[in-house]
């Protein structure tokens, strides 16, 4: 099988190269598949090693290694990262929670992990209901507040956005994402001028 890049008898022999076809008879490879690929995106090394356990379908090593990750965490902001990371992991989140019943930063991880598929389906009115949730628990957190705002955005829900976007404004000190946040504070302005 040979594909061509062009039939110009002044350029012979170009083509797209070589390419690797895969076939397998098991229909779950293509998922393990992107769960390795996705475990090898991750920072955290115990997050990795989680991960890598996870995708060979070793949970138990999976969990103790999520659980480390968790209790080497430094701060509350690290916890939600790695929390965020592991809340791909559906049956195992489920029980890092039960090891952290208590823990908040883990629960915001995880809307955040589930609020950014919501938004990434376009579905924008239970990503917004994950991030009030969220916010319930952590007020100040920048991120979900521009999640949520983006996703009242997308539903025209221009005060609604515009009273997250301002509070990104009162909360952010990078000052480049504070003037992000004022131009799009603007538009929900102008925009509920408009209808």
């Amino acid at each position: 099988f040979q594909m061509r890049f062009s039939a110009n008898k002044e350029w012979p022999l170009q083509n797209l190269g070589r390419f690797r076809l895969s076939v397998a008879s098991d229909a779950g490879a293509f998922t393990k598949e992107q769960e390795r690929l996705s475990a090898l995106k991750i920072e955290n090394p115990w997050l990795r090693l989680a991960a890598g356990y996870r995708s060979l379908g070793k949970d138990d090593h999976a969990l103790t290694m999520f659980v480390k990750a968790i209790r080497l965490a430094g701060t509350e902001q690290a916890k939600t990262a790695a929390a965020q990371e592991v809340a791909a992991f559906d049956d195992v989140f489920e029980q890092l929670l039960e090891k952290f019943p208590e823990d908040e930063s883990l629960r915001v991880g995880q809307a955040k992990y589930v609020a950014a598929q919501y938004i990434a389906e376009s579905q924008f009115q239970p990503a917004i209901e994950v991030l009030s949730e969220a916010l319930a628990i952590i007020p100040d957190d920048i991120d979900l507040l521009n999640q949520r705002a983006g996703s009242y955005m997308k539903l025209a829900q221009w005060q609604s956005a515009g009273a997250d976007y301002a509070r990104v404004i009162e909360l952010e000190a990078d000052e480049n994402r504070k003037r992000v946040a004022g131009r799009a504070r603007a538009e929900c302005s102008l925009r509920m001028g408009m209808s």
